[in-house]
């Protein structure tokens, strides 16, 4: 079982903002109740007129919170995409996921004898992209991100990545851009 409820208001002529809930709960293949819940927050900015196609600016934000077996996990991000010309953007995400209350929220998983209590998964992400869009049906991007974990070992990586997309054929349409 499942919803979505989603509202677009209209800052002014040029700005919206678009705000959501969603939410599911059912059973997993261990027959575990698993509830998944998310809030999501965007803000968009484009000039009227001919300067509506090269210039814009996108601020989305999203929490994600999963509940099963007694534990709590969450996820978030945020995500400032900038287009500074026609074709040309620059976007910037923080990321950070395998956080919240557990199970032993206040005490010392070590004594409780469980190390999954505190979720040594914990991490976060910043990530920065220039990204050249030609046509509707192609996209170049370059991106680079740095992962960290917040446990003790310090465990970190950095990723270059070059990206080409494209798509052929016919594409159902974006709801807005």
């Amino acid at each position: 079982m499942g919803g979505r409820w989603r509202n677009l208001w209209d800052l002014s002529d040029t700005a919206t903002m678009d705000v959501g809930l969603s939410g599911v709960q059912g059973r997993s293949s261990e027959s575990e109740t698993v509830a998944l819940g998310a809030v999501d927050l965007s803000v968009r900015w484009r000039p009227l007129g001919r300067a509506a196609k090269e210039r814009s600016v996108l601020w989305r934000n999203e929490l994600l919170v999963r509940r099963m077996s007694g534990e709590t996990v969450a996820g978030a991000y945020s995500l400032a995409r900038w287009q500074w010309a026609r074709r040309w953007f620059v976007l910037g995400r923080y990321e950070r996921f395998g956080f919240g209350a557990d199970a032993h929220a206040g005490e010392d998983p070590a004594e409780q004898g469980d190390p999954h209590a505190a979720d040594p998964e914990e991490r976060w992400r910043a990530s920065v992209a220039w990204a050249y869009v030609p046509s509707e049906f192609q996209a170049l991007r370059l991106q680079a991100s740095h992962t960290q974990s917040t446990s003790g070992d310090g465990d970190s990586e950095d990723r270059i990545m070059l990206q080409y997309i494209f798509s052929l054929g016919s594409h159902p349409a974006h709801l807005y851009w």
